[in-house]
């Protein structure tokens, strides 16, 4: 696809997003502001510049291994971040401004001050100047408390799923789900190390890596995952792919997965078995096959042209035997309620990103995160522990889930 192509695709974020950020941005705070001509242009390029590093990205995704570039884009997408959480706060603040004038003007209305009630909706420029600083102000101090939570060491989540069919071999039988590490190069060498070590000492049975295990193409996809060679767990490593697996290209990444001794489910199933009791777990690949990616950008071949099929993914498995299924997105838990799966485990929704955004996830998203119950089906989405984009996780934190079955 040519970068015009890509640009049009993805308008919404290129687009659409920067326009209404920016030009909110610059009508509350650079507009009432006595700048004038060249400083008052450069300051709306200022706001632009963090989508601008979005928009590179995109186009040169492969760039961001070059050193001296990835600094850049970091710098970028955390300037993006506080652009995002600056607009949110300056949004809440009009709001409240306008329902409590909108209240007075209501006591006022009929009163002999009446007359002057319309002055209630005038905007006081020193109430203004102030709380813009305050904002200003507020939103660096949460978009500084959210890059911080986002590097935090995960938190061990347990979490109870009972299986009407679940065998007493396997009752207590626990799963390890890694989700959305998002690693991107040599740098991440040092903490996908100390993730390994955090995992392997929960003593799963199972580790299920369930997507966006890379973040995007890499120059050394191998040493990018070399570290993830040592986890360990009694019936071994599952992966699945998520969308960045086909940025990143999902032929590689299943070699490679595979390399370290993975076992890499694609529409396919294994089984465990202890003594004569069974359990069955199942994974997809991604619904879209990348969602933006490897189909939009180019004709799909390999892994790619499969797509999600998780009745595919569990024929031949034995009857009786309770069924788990592996799926990026949480969407594919309705499909596999058809299939007759007992539980999926998901990510992909990094628990909504970022407060205050996170509040409005559930808007357009099925299920963001924890678990559910979607009629028979119980479908466990963990909030992941990467980000992609802005590296904010205020207010959702990072996790790796422990499955206990019961």
């Amino acid at each position: 696809m040519s970068p015009f192509r890509l640009f049009l695709h993805f308008a919404p974020i290129t687009v659409l997003m920067p326009a209404l950020v920016v030009g909110y941005i610059g009508w509350r705070l650079i507009a009432p502001t006595p700048l004038r001509g060249p400083t008052r242009r450069a300051a709306y390029w200022a706001l632009l510049l963090p989508w601008l590093v979005v928009l590179l990205s995109l186009m040169y995704w492969r760039e961001r291994e070059v050193g001296a570039l990835r600094l850049f884009l970091v710098a970028g997408f955390g300037l993006l971040g506080y652009l995002l959480m600056l607009f949110a706060l300056l949004l809440v603040r009009d709001i409240a401004a306008l329902l409590v004038r909108a209240i007075r003007a209501a006591t006022a209305f009929g009163s002999r001050h009446s007359v002057r009630s319309t002055r209630v909706f005038r905007w006081s420029s020193s109430w203004e100047n102030a709380t813009n600083v305050a904002v200003l102000l507020l939103a660096a101090v949460l978009t500084g408390l959210g890059v911080a939570e986002a590097h935090r060491a995960p938190a061990v989540v347990t979490v109870p799923v009972r299986l009407g069919r679940l065998p007493p071999g396997f009752a207590r039988y626990r799963i390890a789900q890694v989700s959305d590490i998002h690693a991107s190069g040599l740098e991440d060498r040092n903490r996908l190390a100390e993730l390994a070590a955090r995992v392997n000492a929960l003593g799963a049975d199972l580790i299920a890596l369930t997507g966006d295990v890379v973040d995007g193409p890499q120059n050394d996809l191998r040493s990018t995952l070399a570290p993830l060679g040592r986890l360990r767990a009694r019936d071994g490593v599952f992966a699945i792919l998520g969308n960045h697996e086909y940025y990143a290209d999902a032929d590689a990444c299943v070699s490679e997965l595979r390399r370290l001794g993975f076992t890499v489910l694609l529409n396919e199933h294994r089984v465990i078995e202890r003594g004569s009791a069974k359990l069955v777990v199942a994974g997809v690949t991604n619904p879209h096959r990348g969602m933006h990616g490897t189909h939009l950008l180019e004709r799909p071949t390999g892994v790619a042209r499969l797509r999600s099929d998780p009745m595919q993914a569990l024929r031949g498995a034995p009857a009786g035997a309770p069924r788990i299924l592996l799926a990026h997105q949480p969407a594919s838990a309705a499909p596999a309620q058809a299939a007759g799966c007992d539980l999926v485990l998901a990510g992909h929704t990094h628990g909504g990103g970022f407060l205050p955004w996170s509040l409005l996830a559930p808007l357009v998203l099925e299920h963001v995160s924890g678990l559910a119950k979607l009629g028979s089906l119980q479908r466990y989405v963990s909030r992941g522990i990467g980000t992609f984009g802005p590296p904010l996780r205020l207010g959702v934190p990072p996790e790796m889930a422990l499955i206990e079955l019961r």
